[in-house]
């Protein structure tokens, strides 16, 4: 009786480890497919995952004279007027635990009646839910380069505590086992930091496999712009595939503001863990963990993926200055230069001589600024702007005289003038 009371014990010890392994084996796999494993890793272990050193960033004095967003082919578009997610490829979505609401809602829209709605319950915890775009519907997201666009409403600002992030804009690379992994990522960050309230800005950033397990990779931001809170705003991404090495390629737009451009990077490994990449993903999410307020809501309108445009010359104007009269006093252009964008802002200031006061700034004989120094906003034309001064009359002075004897009896004074 106790050898069959020990040999049921441990058949029973047996199926315990057999059934935790199963466990472990399917959690494995549930994470691989929501990526959640690879997304905890920026902010479980913030030391070793991610490299906040600053990245060389190439110069980018071209970008003055092109416009590298420009818009071509149209590949995919997606716009929720299906009232589905029949826009998006084969399965679109990837939903975790703690998902309110994923798909198409007539909340708010862009354009047209509907848009995506993305919502999930952040609390303490972790939520994901994502709609993707891959090659599965004859989506050539393969294209080595293409310009990812969509525009996004959020309600509320985001705070987060703890251990906590939160991701609405990446891409990722399916490889040969079915799974995928992500090379590049945009978090929604708070200014002064977790837990104070600031406001929110986008940050990328790129992921490195080459040590066969993921490091982030902060990228430098080129332009300081904050996120607008219950406005629509754009995101646009031109994203180049590396075709060897780290020549690969990431530039990124904040309503047609340049925010990020990383260059020579690994945007589309040949390989992760050994295994050959097959095709490029990209998805947009409602995806984060220990936000404040808990539940999150995103709404997505009018994302798509274009082929970039032939980059077109960005014309500039010249800014010419005149004195009137040219003798009434000196002007100063403290922005610099002559030749300007349309939009850029030109500081002015005029001084005046002796025995002259300014007047106005005046273009065209019409006076917009009484201001001696002011700001002017280049149109999109070559423009004369005139400083007006005016000569200032001396009103001749007088000075009184008094004469007089002393003693009164002691004789007379006589005045000659003389004029000068």
């Amino acid at each position: 009786m106790n050898r069959l009371n020990r040999k049921g014990k441990g058949i029973q010890m047996l199926g315990i480890i057999l059934l935790g392994i199963l466990f472990s084996l399917f959690q494995s796999n549930l994470n691989d497919a929501l990526g959640i494993s690879e997304e905890k890793s920026i902010e479980n272990n913030p030391a070793d995952s991610v490299d906040f050193k600053t990245y060389a960033t190439e110069s980018t004095a071209n970008l003055a004279t092109t416009n590298m967003n420009v818009l071509g082919q149209r590949l995919w578009f997606g716009g929720a007027e299906t009232g589905n997610l029949s826009e998006w490829s084969g399965n679109p979505q990837m939903n975790s635990q703690n998902v309110l609401f994923s798909g198409s809602s007539a909340d708010r829209a862009l354009s047209g009646s509907r848009s995506f709605k993305l919502q999930a319950d952040m609390g303490g915890k972790m939520a994901s839910t994502q709609l993707y775009v891959w090659g599965a519907n004859g989506i050539p997201t393969n294209n080595p380069d293409a310009i990812y666009t969509a525009w996004f409403f959020i309600p509320e600002k985001i705070d987060m505590t703890g251990v906590s992030w939160y991701n609405i804009f990446q891409w990722k690379a399916r490889i040969s086992d079915g799974s995928s992994r992500k090379t590049a990522i945009v978090h929604i960050e708070v200014r002064g930091g977790k837990g104070s309230g600031g406001n929110n800005y986008l940050q990328l950033y790129w992921t490195d496999w080459s040590s066969g397990s993921s490091r982030d990779n902060r990228i430098p931001a080129l332009s300081q712009v904050d996120i607008p809170i219950g406005k629509w705003f754009k995101i646009q991404a031109r994203y180049w595939h590396s075709t060897s090495g780290n020549n690969g390629r990431i530039m990124m737009w904040q309503d047609d503001v340049l925010i990020f451009d990383q260059q020579n990077i690994p945007t589309y490994p040949n390989t992760i863990r050994g295994l050959p990449t097959t095709e490029l993903q990209w998805s947009v999410n409602n995806y984060g963990q220990n936000t404040i307020p808990s539940v999150t809501t995103v709404y997505i309108d009018d994302a798509s993926i274009h082929l970039p445009g032939e980059q077109q010359e960005i014309p500039t104007y010249t800014l010419s200055l005149q004195r009137n009269p040219s003798s009434g006093g000196t002007l100063e252009n403290l922005t610099g230069g002559s030749s300007y964008k349309q939009g850029d802002q030109v500081k002015l200031r005029a001084t005046p001589n002796s025995g002259f006061a300014f007047l106005n700034w005046s273009r065209n004989g019409q006076v917009i600024s009484t201001n001696p120094e002011f700001t002017f906003t280049m149109p999109g034309s070559n423009v004369t702007l005139v400083a007006n001064f005016e000569a200032v009359t001396t009103e001749p002075t007088t000075t009184s005289l008094q004469l007089g004897a002393s003693p009164s009896n002691g004789g007379k004074v006589r005045i000659k003038t003389r004029s000068n």
